[in-house]
């Protein structure tokens, strides 16, 4: 068993017990949904927080997929696809809207989004202008956070989020894997994260950094489960008045950490692929239509 698998099942376990602290929270229902799914691509054994999520999702109201980050609300859809119901029925409407937008989706949410659609096929993806997009190293050099974002983007872009293999040369693969062990140390996971799956899309060599990176992620998981130490942050929310702190600080962090962590360890794993593989292309009338009637004829994520 592979140690994100190992961390995906504690993880899984962790999921099952926060979601009682926060029910009825429609924001963090859609990262609870993805990081079930993503526990069971790296643990099948885990796939049983997938049958017992919905019901407790049913609990709250209809998902914020409007409001999520669109991998995750991707991801946590096609996981609302399989069970029918109003779950599925707002899942689908999400979907549809994600479809009917496709066309004006561009860079790296323009490939998830083609991803999706298409089953997790990379060779689905337009050619053109996602293949020729220009890579700028400066873009790491500025020191501007937008900056680093943009090239990030655009790696993810030209690579299909590591589906597709292109050589960007050395520089590039080291200079990001400083990059990450600088956001480490400032412990800026998202960021850090970030850079280090863009690393193995750059380059998918061994170093030392990546071997450094993974041990320091892996080491973020807390004894229930859940990755990150983010005490003053919650104290801080709490003392605003802010519910449900934890699931939504910590849900997204957790499922980025498990992504990151397979694709460091496992080359041939690629979140962006694998998460809809052997997805059926999207159909939108008939998924919605399908989730209407409350059928089980959704198809199966």
């Amino acid at each position: 068993m592979s140690i994100s698998a190992v961390a995906a099942a504690r993880a899984a376990h962790w999921l099952s017990t926060a979601w009682r602290d926060c029910p009825g929270d429609a924001v963090t229902a859609v990262d609870a949904l993805a990081l079930a799914r993503i526990c069971c691509l790296l643990d099948p054994d885990s796939a049983q927080v997938l049958h017992d999520l919905p019901g407790m999702l049913a609990q709250c109201a209809t998902p914020a997929w409007s409001a999520a980050d669109l991998l995750s609300g991707l991801i946590a859809a096609g996981t609302a696809l399989c069970v029918p119901g109003t779950l599925a029925l707002s899942a689908a409407e999400y979907v549809q809207l994600v479809g009917e937008l496709r066309s004006e989706a561009e860079g790296a949410n323009g490939v998830l989004v083609h991803l999706a659609l298409h089953g997790g096929d990379p060779d689905a993806l337009p050619k053109g202008p996602i293949a020729d997009a220009p890579v700028d190293v400066g873009l790491l050099c500025s020191g501007r956070r937008e900056d680093v974002a943009r090239l990030l983007s655009l790696i993810e872009t030209t690579t299909a989020f590591g589906s597709i293999k292109r050589s960007f040369g050395q520089p590039l693969a080291a200079m990001l894997e400083g990059a990450a062990m600088a956001a480490l140390r400032a412990y800026d996971l998202p960021l850090a994260m970030r850079l280090l799956r863009s690393r193995v899309y750059v380059d998918g060599s061994r170093s030392l950094g990546l071997a450094t990176a993974f041990d320091f992620l892996r080491l973020c998981q807390c004894d229930d489960g859940s990755f990150g130490d983010f005490d003053t942050a919650l104290a801080q929310m709490a003392a605003r008045g802010e519910r449900h702190g934890t699931c939504r600080i910590k849900l997204p962090v957790t499922w980025q950490a498990l992504w990151t962590m397979a694709e460091l360890e496992d080359p041939s794993f690629r979140l962006g692929r694998d998460a809809f593989a052997g997805v059926e292309a999207l159909r939108l009338s008939e998924r919605l239509r399908d989730a209407d009637e409350g059928t089980d004829r959704v198809v199966q994520a």
